[in-house]
């Protein structure tokens, strides 16, 4: 384009969906909504974590990627721990959808904020760190809240 005034035009038409603003950021209906959905699903990630030996450290690794969560041998697993495989695998791929969603429509700063409050409250109900396989402090490079 050799016309300066097109070149221009053109860009105030283009913008990026990441820079408009998210249609629900200061709804506090959708924020509180989305809190507790999201609470209610990290916190029984959390224990499924747990309840299957997957925490890091405790001789077991999670992930919260739902391609690198490992598929277990059932011959190894009792039934309780092969359907408890199958609610996790479950319940991290919902997550993923559940953050996404809420990115899109809250805002990724709102999503944060949300995602860190979640985290401070499961760590004052004694969950460890990552326990639901997404340590949201350590990603933004921020030390963990102190317990209460």
């Amino acid at each position: 384009m050799s016309n300066p005034e097109a070149l221009h035009g053109a860009r105030r038409t283009m913008t990026s969906p990441a820079l408009r603003p998210a249609p629900y950021e200061n709804d506090p209906f959708m924020i509180t909504w989305a809190e507790s959905v999201c609470r209610d699903l990290e916190q029984r990630i959390a224990r499924l974590v747990i309840a299957l030996n997957l925490l890091p450290g405790h001789g077991g690794e999670f992930t919260p990627s739902l391609e690198d969560l490992p598929a277990p041998d059932p011959k190894e697993l009792m039934p309780h721990q092969q359907r408890a495989w199958e609610e996790l695998r479950g319940l991290v791929f919902l997550r993923d959808a559940m953050v996404k969603r809420c990115i899109d429509r809250m805002g990724a700063t709102t999503t944060g904020e949300l995602l860190l409050d979640i985290e401070d409250e499961l760590a004052q109900r004694g969950f460890p760190p990552g326990a639901d396989g997404m340590d949201v402090h350590a990603l933004l490079g921020l030390k963990p809240a102190a317990k209460a």
